[in-house]
């Protein structure tokens, strides 16, 4: 990789890639206070995003799942797990991006270059966030850290630009929005273990 001192023209440039946390938003996440829990807001600070914890970065490593989250922050907010689960969902619904962000990103896709989006994340980013906003039509390639086990950026990476070649070998993948639940309804959750990979297209990046 070099260096230059001039800006890019776009029109040279093969790929776009994104970050998602402080470029395509900024709004923070499980800010949704239920009724239940005047403190919620502060109550996740401290005890799921605090550096003295890492709970949150045990989380974007994939170590550990939203039910895990939930499971612990139960007794401390006062609600059963399936509520706090489904009030961390509703607080990932809605969040404000960066109009110019999108608008560069679609701007870019249209001029028939490839857009990945790199991020540094939880696994509610890829069943709540990515529906919610429709990243998957915007975006050709989403990696996100929880997914692949690592929050080490260069091997997220790594990971966006050697997805194309394995597209060659497996099957479209649809997405569909699911919608946080209401309280009371049973849960159908995806199965621990289970991951998700957005993707729009099977050919590798044009050279």
């Amino acid at each position: 990789m070099t260096k230059s001192d001039s800006p890019a023209d776009p029109r040279t440039l093969r790929c776009f890639v994104f970050d998602f946390g402080f470029t395509l938003s900024s709004q923070r996440y499980f800010t949704v206070c239920p009724p239940e829990c005047p403190d919620w807001v502060e109550l996740f600070q401290k005890h799921v995003f605090s550096g003295d914890t890492h709970l949150f970065d045990r989380w974007m490593d994939g170590a550990i799942g939203a039910e895990a989250v939930a499971s612990l922050m139960a007794p401390i907010v006062g609600m059963a797990e399936r509520d706090v689960l489904d009030c961390m969902e509703r607080g990932l619904v809605g969040l404000h991006t960066n109009a110019a962000v999108v608008k560069l990103a679609n701007a870019v896709k249209r001029m028939g270059k490839r857009t990945i989006l790199v991020t540094g994340n939880i696994d509610l980013f890829d069943t709540i966030v990515v529906p919610d906003l429709d990243l998957a039509s915007t975006f050709d390639v989403i990696v996100n850290s929880s997914r692949s086990k690592s929050s080490f950026k260069l091997s997220l990476w790594d990971e966006a630009f050697a997805l194309p070649e394995r597209w060659r070998k497996l099957p479209q993948q649809l997405s569909h929005r699911r919608q946080p639940e209401k309280r009371g309804t049973v849960s159908r959750r995806r199965r621990p273990g289970q991951s998700l990979s957005w993707r729009r297209s099977t050919d590798r990046f044009p050279e």
